[in-house]
């Protein structure tokens, strides 16, 4: 009898001392992240910052959380209440975070205006899985989403200009790069259900979304240089970097569409690829188009859907009828049906442009 009771005890004293130990390490790590990312130009603090959860989980709590990221003057500051990540001790790594909203988001950059945004939500949660303590999983979902935007703080009240009542996103790593350095692969995949957007002006009716998806795969993505998007696109890029989108659905009011196609970017930092557009119902979305810009006065976007009917070729999609536009992005430059439309700046600065 004094045998089993001797190995309990002394499996207690073990579990006590690895949890201490794990505990003084885990504030080590915080401590080091901190610092490496402070080399970076992201500057992370908490008022307050606590570490429990004994005995059989580890709960790091940071409460009214201040991120600043710093690029070259343009200065995005992010705050919100509190951050909470927990591990359990027995699997560290899993990793499952839960931020307390709202959160607020502020951009100032040298010659243009501030701007503010906040965001809002019922239940948020992230969710990591390492391996090797690499990044390999992440998932994340949340419920009754709600989006403000404006010029101050003090603007970002009432109606906010955007709600999303379920959100569901995964990605995870896939089995082997294709690019030319051994960075991670990713497949992703993305739901949004029941969207408001609320219109331009105060007298147009809100636009209601059914569904937003995406399915799709990143190649060769440069994880260590996210956050730093300059860098981030440059790596990318060197490394062959690929965006290949398999599936990106909007359902609408009656109308629907479909994005599929592939994305790099050239030595100088311009979009290069392929995408085809099917829509369904493209009247339905002509007449819905026409109401808006009738309220809100951008006929330009009426004139522009009028001229996609016009180059538009028939196709099918989900087994229903649709019409389907080619745009090819030419360093940078967009062609719709092959004609040049407009062209899109470089992602990351290089000399000469």
């Amino acid at each position: 009898m004094a045998l089993p009771l001797g190995l309990v005890i002394l499996l207690s004293i073990g579990w006590v001392a690895y949890w201490y130990i794990a505990s003084q390490a885990a504030n080590a790590g915080i401590d080091k992240f901190i610092r490496q990312n402070g080399d970076r130009g992201i500057e992370i603090t908490c008022a307050e910052r606590t570490l429990d959860g004994f005995p059989f989980r580890f709960t790091v709590t940071c409460r009214d959380t201040r991120i600043v990221v710093d690029r070259s003057g343009r200065v995005i500051t992010i705050e919100l209440p509190e951050l909470r990540g927990v591990v359990q001790a027995y699997n560290p790594t899993h990793i499952i975070a839960e931020p307390i909203g709202p959160i607020e988001i502020a951009i100032h950059q040298p010659g243009q205006p501030d701007r503010f945004t906040k965001t809002s939500w019922a239940n948020m949660r992230f969710s990591a899985r390492l391996s090797g303590f690499e990044f390999s999983r992440g998932d994340m979902t949340a419920t009754e989403i709600n989006f403000w935007r404006g010029p101050s703080r003090a603007a970002l009240t009432g109606t906010p200009f955007l709600v999303i009542k379920n959100y569901e996103g995964h990605i995870r790593q896939a089995a082997s790069g294709q690019g030319q350095n051994p960075l991670p692969d990713f497949d992703f995949a993305a739901t949004a259900n029941d969207l408001v957007h609320q219109p331009i002006t105060p007298s147009g009716d809100p636009i209601h979304i059914t569904e937003i998806s995406a399915i799709g795969t990143i190649f060769d993505l440069p994880v260590r240089e996210i956050g730093d998007r300059p860098n981030f696109f440059r790596a990318w890029q060197q490394a062959n970097g690929t965006l290949q989108i398999d599936k990106l659905w909007i359902d609408g009011p009656n109308t629907a569409a479909n994005i599929a196609g592939s994305l790099t970017l050239t030595p100088t930092g311009q979009p290069q690829g392929f995408i085809a557009i099917d829509i369904i119902n493209i009247e339905q979305l002509s007449r819905h188009i026409e109401n808006v810009s009738a309220r809100s006065g951008l006929n330009i976007a009426n004139f522009i859907l009028q001229m996609v009917k016009n180059i538009a070729t028939p196709s099918t999609i989900y087994g229903t009828q649709s019409v389907r536009l080619d745009i090819d992005i030419d360093d940078g430059i967009i062609k719709i049906q092959g004609t040049p439309v407009t062209r899109i700046e470089p992602l990351f600065p290089n000399p000469g442009n």
